[in-house]
C-alpha cells in the first residue's frame, strides 16, 4: 500500500478514535461536571507526564530501531523490554511519591477527590496502562504494521465508552471508577499488541542495543517531557491560578482543539518509521508538510465557525465559557501542525534533538505567557499564550529544517497546483 493510502486510513482510524473519544467526554462532562472533569483531566495529564518523562526515551529508540532493522528482532524487543519493566517500576514510585507528598493535591486545587492510597493505586495503574499501550504501539509502527496499529487505537474509547454506560447503569461511576475504566480500557488492547508480538521477555540483554537505546532515547526523553510541559503546563497553571471548574472548561477547549492535528498524527505515525527505513521519504516531507496546513487551516475555519452552537449542545451550558478558549487556541492548534510534522523528519534522520530545540522554545514562551496572562483573562488568556508559543516554536521549527534538508521554506508552505495528485501517488 503507498505511503498517502496509510496515511489517510490512519488518519480516518483516528478520526473514528476522535469521535468515540469526543463521545466519552461528552458523556463525562455531563455526568462528572466541570469540577470532575477537571480532576479527570488533570490527573491524565499527570500520567502523561510521568511516561513522558521517567522512562529516558526508551520508548522512541524501540520505535527507531525496529524501524531501521539495526539489531536483531529478539535481542532488541527483550533488552527494551526489560528495561521498559525497571523503568516503570521508577516511574510508579514517582507517582506515589507525588500523591503521598501532597504535591499532586496542592496542584489540583487541594483535593483529589479520593483517598491518598486510592489515588496512587489509581496513577500506577493508569501509567502501566499507558506505557504498555504505547510501547506495543511503537513495536507495530516499527514494523509498519499500520492496520494492526490502527486497531489498537480505535479500540480503547470504544471500550471505554461501553464501561462508561455500564457503570452508570449500575450506579457506580464515581471520578475514581472513571479512571479505573480508563486504565483498562487502554490496558488490554495494549497487552493483546504485545501477545501478537510474542514473548519479548527473554534471557537475552544485549549491551549494544542498550547503549544505542540510550544515546537516542534521552534526547528523544527531553522532547516529550518538553512536549507534555507545553501540551498540559497551561491546563495545571489554569488549575493552580483558577479552580477545578475552569480546568474542566479549559480541557473541553484543549480537547476539541488538538482534533485538528488528527491528520498530523497520523502523518507522523505513518512517516517516521517509512522514512527511518527508507531516506528516500525525506524529499516528500514538504509535499505533506503544506498538505497538513491546508487541511487543518479548513478545520480551524470550520471550528471557529461551529464552536459557539456545537460545544454547549454537546458538553451542556456549562461549558460554555469554553468556546472563547478554543477560538484562542486556534491560531496555535494552526501553527502547531508544522513542528508536528516536521518532527518526524528529525525523528527519522536520528535528529531527535532538533525537536528538544523547538519544545524548549514553545515552552519558554508559553509558561511565562500564561502566568502573565490567565490572572487577567483567564482561559481565554492561557489560549492566547498557546497561540503566540505555537507560532515563535513553528518559526524555529522551519529555520532547523532549513538548515537540516536545505529546502526553501516556499516548499513547505505555500501549496501547489498538482500537490492533491502528487500526494494521491505518494
Amino acid at each position: 500500500m503507498s505511503l498517502s493510502r496509510h496515511i489517510g486510513l490512519t488518519f480516518l482510524i483516528q478520526l473514528l478514535a476522535f469521535t468515540a473519544g469526543a463521545a466519552n467526554h461528552v458523556l463525562l462532562s455531563r455526568w462528572l461536571g466541570p469540577a470532575q472533569l477537571g480532576l479527570f483531566a488533570l490527573f491524565l495529564a499527570t500520567v502523561d507526564g510521568l511516561k513522558k518523562s521517567v522512562p529516558l526515551g526508551q520508548e522512541s529508540s524501540l520505535l527507531y530501531f525496529v524501524s531501521n532493522r539495526r539489531y536483531d528482532d529478539r535481542a532488541l524487543l527483550s533488552t527494551i523490554a526489560w528495561s521498559g519493566v525497571i523503568l516503570f517500576v521508577g516511574a510508579a514510585a514517582v507517582g506515589a511519591l507525588l500523591v503521598e507528598s501532597g504535591v499532586l493535591a496542592d496542584l489540583f486545587g487541594g483535593t483529589l477527590g479520593m483517598a491518598g492510597p486510592m489515588a496512587s493505586a489509581i496513577l500506577t495503574a493508569m501509567l502501566l496502562a499507558a506505557m504498555v499501550h504505547e510501547w506495543g504501539g511503537n513495536l507495530w509502527l516499527g514494523r509498519q504494521r499500520f492496520p494492526r496499529y490502527n486497531a489498537g487505537v480505535l479500540i480503547p474509547p470504544l471500550l471505554l465508552g461501553a464501561f462508561l454506560v455500564t457503570a452508570l447503569l449500575l450506579g457506580r461511576l464515581t471520578l475514581a471508577t472513571a479512571l479505573g475504566l480508563y486504565a483498562l480500557s487502554w490496558l488490554l488492547p495494549g497487552l493483546w499488541w504485545w501477545w501478537r508480538a510474542g514473548n519479548p521477555f527473554r534471557a537475552v540483554w544485549d549491551r549494544a542495543v542498550a547503549g544505542d537505546a540510550l544515546r537516542y532515547g534521552v534526547p528523544s526523553m527531553s522532547n516529550r517531557a518538553l512536549d507534555f510541559l507545553i501540551k498540559r503546563a497551561d491546563l495545571f497553571i489554569v488549575s493552580m491560578l483558577i479552580g477545578d471548574a475552569a480546568s474542566g472548561w479549559y480541557a473541553v477547549a484543549v480537547m476539541v482543539g488538538e482534533r485538528l492535528h488528527y491528520l498530523a498524527n497520523a502523518t507522523w505515525i505513518v512517516l517516521l518509521p517509512a522514512a527511518a527505513r527508507t531516506p528516500e521519504r525525506h524529499g516528500q516531507v514538504p509535499l505533506i508538510a503544506r498538505g497538513n496546513l491546508l487541511v487543518v487551516m479548513v478545520g480551524a475555519i470550520l471550528a471557529a465557525l461551529l464552536a459557539g452552537p456545537v460545544v454547549p449542545f454537546l458538553f451542556g451550558e456549562a461549558f460554555r465559557p469554553a468556546v472563547e478558549a478554543l477560538l484562542a487556541l486556534l491560531p496555535g492548534m494552526i501553527a502547531q501542525t508544522l513542528p508536528r510534522v516536521l518532527a518526524a523528519d528529525f525523528g527519522a534522520r536520528g535528529r531527535p534533538g532538533f525537536n528538544a530545540v523547538v519544545s524548549l522554545v514553545n515552552l519558554a514562551v508559553m509558561v511565562p505567557g500564561s502566568v502573565l496572562l490567565i490572572p487577567e483573562m483567564g482561559i481565554v488568556g492561557a489560549g492566547i499564550a498557546v497561540s503566540v508559543a505555537g507560532v515563535v516554536s513553528a518559526v524555529v521549527a522551519l529555520g532547523l529544517y532549513r538548515r537540516l534538508s536545505g529546502e526553501p521554506l516556499s516548499r513547505v508552505l505555500l501549496p501547489r497546483r498538482g500537490d492533491w495528485r502528487a500526494l494521491r501517488e505518494m
